[in-house]
């Protein structure tokens, strides 16, 4: 069985079929309280940590969301 996508037909089988493409992303200036204030009302296939990216969309790190609701930074750089 295979995924159909736009650009490719993914095999069900491999680690591609799993990934997700909807998913919390910030940047790592972005004050805490925006980014938290940005989760509300939003669907997301996993949101269990929140990502970090670059202006180009490159991987940083990541904020669990249990260190972004406990965290005492002003910025998320802070607790990521």
């Amino acid at each position: 069985m295979t995924l159909d996508l736009p650009d490719a037909r993914i095999p069900t089988e491999s680690a591609a079929a799993h990934m997700v493409t909807q998913i919390p992303r910030t940047r790592i200036d972005a004050p805490v309280r925006d980014v938290i204030q940005s989760l509300h009302g939003r669907a997301f296939e996993c949101a269990d940590v929140i990502f970090v990216t670059t202006v180009d969309d490159r991987l940083e790190g990541i904020v669990r969301i249990n260190d972004l609701f406990a965290g005492n930074g002003a910025v998320i750089g802070d607790i990521m």
